[in-house]
C-alpha cells in the first residue's frame, strides 16, 4: 500500500508538458494512466507523494 498522504499520479509528454494527473488513495496498491487518447510519442509518469518524485517510467506509445 501507499503509505504517503495525498500520492499523485503524473504524465509528461516529450515536450515536458504536463498531460494528466491523478491523485489516489492512500493504500491504494497499484495505479493506472489511461493513454489511449493520448497521440503517438514518449511519456514520463511519475509517482509522486510529500513533495518527492518516488518512481518514474517511461512509457512509449505507437500508433495502433
Amino acid at each position: 500500500p501507499l503509505p504517503w498522504r495525498q500520492p499523485r499520479l503524473r504524465v509528461w509528454d516529450a515536450r515536458g508538458q504536463a498531460v494528466q494527473q491523478q491523485t489516489l488513495a492512500q493504500g491504494a496498491m497499484e495505479a493506472q494512466a489511461d493513454l489511449t487518447d493520448f497521440p503517438p510519442g514518449l511519456y514520463l509518469i511519475a509517482l509522486e507523494a510529500e513533495g518527492r518524485v518516488w518512481q518514474t517510467e517511461k512509457v512509449v506509445r505507437v500508433e495502433e
